[in-house]
């Protein structure tokens, strides 16, 4: 596999040149390196650079053109796919996988983005019956599967629906109490009136009842009560399906149920994993309730001889820490209480006599380190390591035990100081995140302060890199309304994702809040979650012992069609042909010696079926074609637990997206009982295709009748002009074959006649010289068309050596309307214009001037607008700004 793959890379290999495995020494000021270690260093530097080059890993980030949707909408969406060491856009996958995933775990939509000279872009298509709630856009490269689906890039969204209004259900909540809860919920219609005295049913799922069916009636405010059973420590939510069945009404919904417990978990983190007795260190701690969102506490550590040792509380994100000395024979714990007055014990790690342990400080520009070495056994040398999405800054000999550093020369992100032995083993480890680099400057220009109704709007941004390099690369520009699309608050944007939740595993929550306020502050943060979120991309060990998986997933260039042929006996056969035919593709290969066959260098869009077909050698017995199935990752996503409280987005925004959505010609949601539709029978005849009635001669369904008994080859014999000896067929004139057509679809091998029984074909149609013209290239040599009988099945005696298949192909560009009101006629135009995504461009490039220039008209609303820029330079530099556009009342 790894040969393959540097193969592969050997075909892209300028672009693996431009990925350059550099080392940037930094200036320790307590280091010195010793020629006696150059064989171990040189070994784990050499790993590092194998696994580099091996892994090649990617990111992909995507910026959508608002935090939230309404069902009807598109999502539009800009893909970066950068190398995750470099930053830089110059990862070989050319495609992108977009999925949107309900809590279910079920993909709704997933959609197949192809690299452009801008990078990915694209849409995913929202039904208007999308039922509302939360949902997780997720993003990967096929490629990127050859690591753990945390990895992946993932987005939470909320879709809200008042396009399928004609029934609304409010939950409410009250307290649980006695092993319940009772679920209000209120029916009403697309006036708010109540829906009253209808059959409600009810399945409750997930609650430690299986499959639970209770029928209610609702009253006269449209409610009904639902007693559902709860165990605050069983940790379950589940969710209730719920159904209204009446003749005038159907309706169904689900409603998952928020976590009713106040239980909460609290970890204790000491500082680089190792909890050493005698050593005064740092152990920072985290808290996070059942629905996986941190927790405020406060409490008291104690030894086990009921000893206060110190008073805690949570600062930052259910976060905080504390100093403590372990000492020999004693352990620890500590007793929390939660904001809602609940109060448990946790135990702390227990400490240890031997190990190594490391301290960093980040104060500044400045890294301040210490290292206790308590081993018994110190004859083999440590060294430490410091490195950063799998690229080591600096490998040496741990001469002395504290030191510091500065972080001038680094590139922003997380950071793990690893201390290793000789043998490569990792004794302790510390994570830091550097944010020493700015980001590029970003200046926003309109030509007017303010601007009216259906008013021009000239944009334009100066982008300029600090500390040199060029601004050229790739940006995409959002225009929001401000009013009803507020501010993401919960998910990452460039900057956050790329440099820090894509290099950890595990859920960060609102992970821009770590780059708030000022340097201090951010830092102080940061600092705290490298402290507490333990799980990250690279495993420093495996990498520096050479104990790293080789990939198992390819790198995606172009697309290919693959799978394998069987014979009779199930045995792969030698050099089989297989022919793939589609629309404006025709394309062949033959088997290898196992029977698999693979057809790249083609390309082809979404919703493309294409026509698989084995064709042997005479010799051979029926094959049988498999075309390999498409196998995509799990799909399962981490969703917080549902909010009692529902989420406070504008009621405006989706009632205004609503009439939007008529507004440009939508249909109105109207739910139909089953209906059932009565009509004559039709003969049982073929199908009309596009060359009926023009053949020479040809055989209908009567004849083929007063013949019974003779096969489809007997029955071509009696028609004038072709020529059938066994198996083989010709049309006079032709030295060749003529090609076979059933129902209109070209066929490669004439021998498929033998497995089609005469009784299911309507006619046989034979097409010779000026007549066979129509087919084009297919008719060269005459064609023999078969019409099959409407519902007929045709029953094979052997394998199916041809087969449909309809891989997921690429999606097809869609360009975002932007209204234009260039002429007065246009401008007085009645009909509203209500868009909340204003503008949208995924497709800038900003040359080496640094400058992005756009325009587009204003909507009617006279709501203020938020601008949103993101792009990443061609040397790997991360831009990201907001702005505001003024509206007015005009």
């Amino acid at each position: 596999m790894c040969n393959k793959i540097l193969r592969k890379l050997g075909r892209h290999k300028t672009i693996v040149n431009t990925i350059l495995f550099a080392f940037v020494l930094i200036g320790l000021t307590s280091f010195s390196l010793e020629e006696k270690n150059q064989e171990f260093m040189g070994k784990v530097v050499s790993n590092f650079k194998e696994y580099f080059l091996t892994a090649l890993e990617e990111k992909v980030y995507l910026q959508t053109d608002k935090p939230y949707y309404s069902a009807g909408e598109n999502i539009w969406f800009k893909g970066y796919l950068v190398n995750a060491a470099t930053l830089k856009p110059q990862s070989l996958s050319r495609f992108v996988y977009v999925e949107l995933i309900n809590r279910m775990d079920s993909v709704v939509s997933r959609v197949k983005i192809r690299k452009d000279s801008t990078g990915f872009a694209g849409y995913i298509k929202l039904k208007p019956d999308l039922p509302s709630g939360d949902y997780n856009l997720r993003a990967y490269t096929y490629w990127m599967q050859n690591n753990p689906t945390d990895f992946f890039f993932h987005k939470s969204l909320y879709i809200g629906n008042r396009i399928d209004d004609e029934v609304s259900c409010r939950a409410t909540y009250d307290t649980p109490a006695n092993g319940q809860v009772f679920v209000n919920l209120q029916f009403s219609d697309s006036h708010s009136q109540p829906i009253t005295e209808k059959s409600i049913y009810v399945l409750q799922n997930g609650l430690g009842v299986k499959n639970r069916k209770n029928t209610y009636l609702s009253d006269a405010l449209g409610k009904v009560k639902v007693s559902i059973p709860y165990e605050p420590s069983s940790g379950k939510t589940g969710y209730l399906d719920v159904y209204i069945d009446d003749p005038d009404l159907k309706y169904h919904t689900s409603i998952y149920l928020p976590d009713f417990s106040h239980d909460f978990d609290v970890q204790f983190f000491p500082e680089s994993g190792v909890f050493l007795n005698n050593c005064i260190q740092e152990v920072a701690f985290k808290a996070i309730g059942t629905d996986g969102l941190s927790e405020v506490v406060s409490g008291k550590v104690y030894s086990n001889n009921g000893d206060l040792k110190f008073e805690i509380v949570s600062n930052d994100k259910g976060m905080g820490k504390f100093m403590l000395s372990p000492l020999p024979q004693e352990s620890y714990y500590a007793i929390v209480r939660s904001e809602k007055g609940d109060e448990k014990r946790f135990d702390l790690p227990q400490a240890t006599e031997e190990g190594v342990a490391l301290n960093v400080n980040v104060f500044g520009d400045k890294v301040i380190y210490g290292v206790t070495d308590k081993r018994k056994d110190k004859s083999m040398s440590l060294y430490m390591l410091i490195h950063t999405r799998g690229v080591p800054v600096l490998i040496s000999p741990l001469v002395k035990l504290r030191g510091q550093f500065r972080q001038g020369n680094l590139n922003p992100g997380v950071y793990a100081i690893s201390i290793l032995d000789g043998m490569g083993n990792m004794q302790c480890e510390r994570l830091f995140f550097s944010t020493t680099a700015n980001l590029p400057l970003v200046e926003m220009d309109t030509d007017k302060a303010y601007y009216g109704r259906r008013e021009a709007v000239d944009l334009s941004f100066k982008i300029q890199p600090l500390n040199g390099g060029s601004p050229a690369g790739s940006y995409a520009v959002s225009v929001t309304d401000q009013r009803l699309v507020l501010k993401d608050s919960l998910n990452d944007n460039i900057v956050s994702y790329l440099l820090l939740s894509s290099d950890i595993k595990g859920h960060i929550e609102d992970p821009l809040f770590y780059f708030e306020g000022d340097a201090i502050e951010q830092s102080r943060r940061l600092d705290l979650l490298m402290q507490t979120q333990a799980w990250r991309r690279y495993n420093t060990t495996e990498v520096a012992q050479h104990r790293f998986k080789m990939p198992e997933y390819y790198i995606e260039v172009g697309q290919t069609l693959s799978g394998r042929v069987l014979n009779i006996l199930g045995k792969p056969p030698k050099k089989c042909n297989v022919f793939a035919l589609g629309p404006g593709i025709f394309s062949a290969t033959t088997t290898d010696s196992l029977g698999r066959y693979q057809i790249d260098g083609i390309q082809f869009d979404d919703s493309i079926s294409f026509i698989l077909k084995a064709q042997k050698a005479r010799r051979f017995p029926g094959v049988e074609i498999v075309p390999d199935k498409e196998v995509f990752p799990s799909s399962q996503t981490f969703f917080t637990a549902p909010q009692a409280i529902p989420h406070a987005f504008p009621n405006d925004y989706f009632e205004q997206s609503k009439q939007k959505y008529y507004i440009d010609g939508g249909m109105r949601m109207i739910h139909l009982d089953e209906v059932k539709i009565y009509g004559d029978a039709q003969p049982n005849d073929a199908a009309t295709n596009y060359y009926s009635g023009l053949a020479d001669s040809e055989i209908d369904a009567e004849k083929i009748e007063q013949y019974a008994g003779l096969s489809l080859f007997d029955l071509l014999s009696t028609l004038p002009g072709v020529q059938v000896n066994g198996d083989e067929v010709r049309i006079r004139g032709n030295q060749s074959e003529p090609t076979l057509f059933i129902d209109g679809m070209p066929e490669m091998d004439l021998s498929e006649l033998r497995y089609i029984q005469p009784g299911d074909v309507a006619k046989i149609e034979v097409f010779k010289g000026a007549s066979a013209a129509i087919f084009g290239t297919d008719g060269a040599n005459g064609v023999i068309a078969l019409s099959i009988k409407r519902g007929a099945v045709i029953e094979r005696t052997t394998s199916v050596s041809m087969t449909r298949f309809s891989p997921l192909g690429i999606q097809k560009p869609e360009q975002f309307y932007v209204p234009k009101y260039e002429v007065q006629k246009n401008k007085e135009d009645p009909k509203q214009d209500m868009r909340t995504t204003i503008y949208w461009n995924p497709s800038l490039m900003c040359d080496s001037t640094g400058i992005l220039r756009m325009s587009f008209f204003t909507a009617d609303p006279a709501n203020d607008y938020t601008v949103t820029l993101e792009g990443i330079t061609d040397e790997g530099k991360i831009c990201h700004f907001v702005g505001t556009i003024k509206r007015d009342e005009q």
